[in-house]
C-alpha cells in the first residue's frame, strides 16, 4: 500500500515562517471555501423549497423537498459558525455526537437525485465521537459532495468506520488514545500524483467545478477538532479519505435518550428581542410547555421568584448573554444563584463564552446561536431530567 498523503505527515519539518505562510494559505482557503459552499447550500434550499411549493407535487415529495432544505439550513448553519472559527486558534469542543446520524444526513443532503449509490458500513459497537458535530456534518458533507462531483454519469461511495486504539508511534502524529477511524472510498476516476501534494492546502481541483477548497476547509476543521485526515490512492481509479475522529472519553456506544417528562414545565426565556420572545412562545407552548418571558433583568427576576413562589419549583431559565441593559446575562446568572442555587440556566449566545466565564456562571447548559428548534428541545430535557 503507498504511504498516504497526511495533513498531519510532513516529509521534512517545516521552519516557522514557513509554517506561517502555509497557515495564512490554508486559512485564505477556507475562508473563500466556507463562502462557496454557503452559496451552494443556500442554492439547494431555495430549491428545494421551490420543488416543494411546485404545483402537482405529491405530499411524500413535498415532505421529502422540505426535509432537505432544512438539513440544508443545519449546514449553513455550521458553515456560518466557522467563519469565526477560522480566525481564532484551535479549540477542540466538547460535544459528543454518533457518527452515523450524520453519515446518514449527508447522504440525504448531497445524493439525493443523483445517480451515486451509498454502501455504509458501520458497527453497532460504533464509539461516540467528541467534537464539533456541525464542522464534521460539513466535512461529510464536502466529501461526499467531491465524490459526487468526480462520477457525474454515476458510481458508488462506500463509507466505513471501525473504533481504533493509537499508540504513541502512531504514523498520524496524534495523541495516543481512542479514535473512530472513518474511511470514504468512490469509485471515480480519482486524483492525480502532483495534486496531492498541496490538496489539503490550495483551492486546487480535478474537476471543472473547482472544488478543491472543501478539502482546505476540511483539513482546519477536522485538525481543529483533534484529529487528523489524510488521502489513500493508489494512481488509479477511485479515491479513499480517511479520517481518525476523537472517540468520546466514555467510548460508549450510541445513547439513546428516554422520552421527555409529560409534566408541563415552567420556562423563562429572557431576550431583549420581543420578536425572539414571541417566537420561543410559540415553539415551547405547542410542545406543552408553560412559558414566561422578560426583556428585561428586573422583569425577569421577577417572573422567576413568582413562578417559584407559585409552583413550588424554579423554571428553567432560557437567557440571552448579550441582554441590554444595567445588568447583562452573567450578572442576571448571579441573580438566580441567589435565589435558588440549583438554579437550572440555558445560555444562548452568539459566541461560546470563556471558559472564565463557564466556571464563574455554572450554566446547565449553552446553546451557540443560530441553533434548531430540537437542540433547544434537547437542552430543555437534558436540563429537565439530568
Amino acid at each position: 500500500m503507498p504511504a498516504p498523503t497526511s495533513s498531519k505527515n510532513r516529509e521534512a519539518e517545516p521552519s516557522a515562517e514557513d509554517d506561517e505562510r502555509q497557515r495564512f494559505e490554508t486559512l485564505q482557503s477556507a475562508t473563500q471555501g466556507v463562502t462557496h459552499d454557503l452559496n451552494n447550500v443556500l442554492m439547494g434550499v431555495l430549491w428545494h423549497l421551490e420543488l416543494a411549493l411546485t404545483p402537482g407535487v405529491t405530499p411524500s415529495e413535498r415532505d421529502l423537498h422540505v426535509e432537505i432544505a432544512l438539513r440544508g439550513t443545519e449546514t449553513a448553519r455550521a458553515l456560518t459558525g466557522k467563519l469565526t472559527a477560522q480566525t481564532r486558534a484551535p479549540e477542540p469542543a466538547g460535544e459528543t455526537y454518533f457518527l452515523g446520524e450524520l453519515v446518514q444526513e449527508s447522504e440525504q443532503l448531497v445524493l439525493h437525485g443523483s445517480s451515486v449509490v451509498a454502501r455504509t458500513s458501520l458497527p453497532e459497537e460504533l464509539w461516540l465521537c467528541e467534537g464539533d458535530a456541525g464542522s464534521m456534518r460539513r466535512v461529510l458533507d464536502n466529501l461526499l459532495l467531491n465524490a459526487r462531483e468526480a462520477m457525474p454519469n454515476g458510481g458508488s461511495i462506500a463509507i466505513s468506520a471501525q473504533n481504533v486504539e493509537l499508540d504513541r508511534n502512531n504514523r498520524e502524529g496524534l495523541p495516543p488514545g481512542a479514535y473512530v477511524a472513518v474511511s470514504v472510498t468512490d469509485t471515480g476516476p480519482g486524483i492525480p500524483e502532483p495534486v496531492t501534494a498541496r490538496l489539503f492546502v490550495d483551492h486546487v481541483s480535478t474537476k471543472d467545478r473547482e472544488r478543491g477548497v472543501g478539502l482546505a476547509t476540511c483539513r482546519t476543521l477536522v485538525e481543529n477538532d483533534g484529529g487528523a485526515i489524510f488521502l489513500e490512492t493508489t494512481g488509479e481509479r477511485g479515491t479513499t479519505f480517511r479520517l481518525l475522529l476523537r472517540a468520546s472519553a466514555d467510548r460508549r456506544s450510541i445513547v439513546r435518550r428516554p422520552p421527555a417528562s409529560t409534566k408541563p414545565t415552567h420556562v423563562l426565556v429572557v431576550d431583549d428581542d420581543p420578536q425572539i420572545r414571541r417566537l420561543f412562545r410559540t415553539a415551547l407552548e405547542q410542545r406543552g410547555y408553560r412559558v414566561e418571558l422578560a426583556g428585561n433583568a428586573s422583569e425577569a427576576v421577577l417572573a422567576f421568584s413568582l413562578v417559584r413562589r407559585t409552583s413550588g419549583t424554579s423554571p428553567i431559565v432560557i437567557l440571552d448573554l448579550a441582554l441590554d441593559g444595567t445588568r447583562g446575562g452573567l450578572e442576571l446568572t448571579r441573580d438566580f444563584r441567589n435565589i435558588d442555587g440549583d438554579a437550572r440556566i440555558i445560555a444562548s449566545t452568539g459566541r461560546h463564552p470563556t471558559e472564565d466565564e463557564l466556571l464563574s456562571a455554572s450554566f446547565s447548559c449553552v446553546l451557540t446561536k443560530p441553533y434548531a428548534l430540537g437542540e433547544l428541545l434537547a437542552a430543555i430535557q437534558l436540563v429537565h431530567d439530568p
